[in-house]
């Protein structure tokens, strides 16, 4: 087969069907790039190959956004198992691994060509958030609903999933859920494209907002760090993301915080706040309109403030921030 024959049968294939819709958005063009890289016939090839392409030209002058880049070794990945399939190869795992190999020192390289996002400090106490932006990609709700209700229904096969109370486990929906459409009907993020940097932006910021009443709770919120790493777990196994350590690594840091994003005190003086602003006819979408009438808000209601920050030190926590958002999580019944 030429290039363009095996870069339509793969995306004729089931292997393809299992890439994000990130992803397949990009397949083509990584792969024909990718391809014609190298002059001779992809059986001729070695895992040495992989690297030297993925480490070369291809990662410096192609000129692609980073999240061709990112997308570049899940691609690549269930290619080369395609490739196996079809005896074009004969050792696909090793040509994974070399793609796995290359991954960031192919991100390094092409940093200089696309955007790279926004990435928090370590050492932060309270992660930056404020560089996140929401990405410009179509997204269906529904499909977006049904994909997160197949990701639900493997994970909870899982035994220390399978194990949970039915609370814990309505709870774990819920977390898994929301986080999910947040990162991808809010944030608009596949998940070939997370970062810890999107992760302190939805759950310090957006992920309280969106719950019901009935759902802040204690329960929840101390199974919040298990419920995420699971979820980048899952993601991991199916190749939906690449970075999971690293992902895993940031809900470890911050687990403290992640069990402690709620506060009523907080929760109802942000209710307030939202009414006045509403009223005020303040944009919620607009971070300097918002920040504006707090201030405002803040000097004609002092009592409110001192009660609010009442033992508390001068950094308030990072789940204590402004966040206003619709909520737009789906409600489905699960048990």
């Amino acid at each position: 087969m030429n290039q363009k024959e095996i870069i339509d049968k793969f995306q004729k294939s089931s292997m393809y069907q299992k890439l994000s819709d990130n992803q397949q958005k990009f397949t083509e063009r990584v792969l024909t790039s990718f391809l014609a890289a190298n002059e001779h016939a992809l059986s001729k090839w070695t895992p040495n190959d992989v690297t030297e392409i993925l480490t070369g030209e291809f990662a410096t002058n192609l000129n692609e956004p980073h999240n061709f880049y990112v997308a570049v070794t899940p691609i690549l990945s269930s290619f080369f198992k395609f490739a196996e399939t079809e005896s074009t190869i004969t050792d696909g795992k090793a040509f994974i691994e070399a793609a796995k190999g290359a991954r960031d020192e192919m991100l390094n390289l092409s940093s200089t060509n696309s955007k790279k996002p926004a990435k928090t400090s370590k050492k932060a106490e309270k992660p930056d958030t404020t560089k996140v932006v929401a990405e410009d990609i179509d997204v269906n709700p529904a499909q977006v609903g049904d994909e997160v209700d197949n990701w639900l229904d493997e994970i909870h096969k899982v035994p220390v999933v399978s194990n949970l109370t039915a609370a814990d486990l309505h709870y774990f929906d819920v977390i898994v859920d929301s986080v999910s459409e947040l990162m991808i009907l809010g944030m608009k993020r596949e998940p070939d494209t997370w970062d810890t940097g999107l992760l302190a932006e939805v759950m310090f910021r957006r992920f309280v907002p969106i719950l019901e009443e009935d759902e802040k709770t204690s329960a929840l919120f101390e199974i919040v760090p298990f419920g995420l790493s699971e979820l980048i777990k899952h993601l991991a196994r199916t190749n939906a993301l690449t970075n999971d350590q690293e992902l895993l690594a940031w809900v470890r840091e911050h687990h403290d915080g992640l069990t402690s994003l709620y506060d009523k005190k907080f929760d109802n003086f942000y209710t307030n706040l939202t009414q006045a602003m509403k009223q005020a006819g303040v944009d919620t979408t607009n971070r300097d309109q918002v920040n504006a009438f707090t201030q405002y808000y803040l000097s004609q209601n002092g009592e409110e403030g001192k009660q609010l920050y009442a033992g508390k030190t001068k950094k308030s926590k990072a789940g204590q921030q402004l966040a206003f958002r619709k909520k737009g999580r789906r409600k489905k019944k699960r048990h």
